[in-house]
């Protein structure tokens, strides 16, 4: 179903439809502002996740996982909020990023942690390795 509407979409209108699908709409529609609005309250909610995520690799990577005193926790908090805002703010559009971001994690998901994970479950190591980087 969604790929026929995918589809037909396309046909009819082509190119001249924007990525972001809200900016297609004029910003006098209130229904269209309203999803504009919940679509910000999402963004806004689930950056603490993403951000607990970044700072819980950090510990663990450059802490070695050690408990964080309350100074270092609000400083890492803070350091990572701080990039994420200049980021924000000097980027115009972040196509491009999640274009990069996009490649990475597929090639990773399709290509390189099947690949490791079979290897890591295999008896003969090497094999499940060779055929992983041919079938690549």
């Amino acid at each position: 179903m969604m790929t026929y509407l995918g589809i037909v979409g396309y046909v009819v209108l082509g190119n001249s439809v924007c990525a972001n699908l809200l900016d297609n709409f004029s910003e006098d529609d209130q229904f269209i502002n309203a999803g504009r609005f919940f679509y910000g309250v999402t963004v806004m909610l689930t950056y603490p996740i993403e951000a607990f995520v970044a700072r819980e690799v950090i510990q663990n990577v450059f802490f070695n996982g050690e408990e964080l005193s309350n100074i270092w926790h609000y400083s890492l908090t803070s350091a990572i909020c701080i990039m994420v805002f200049v980021v924000a703010f000097l980027t115009n559009a972040l196509g491009l990023v999640f274009e990069i971001n996009g490649v990475i994690n597929a090639t990773l998901l399709a290509y390189v942690l099947p690949g490791i994970k079979f290897s890591s479950n295999s008896p003969y190591p090497i094999v499940p390795s060779i055929s992983c980087f041919l079938l690549t």
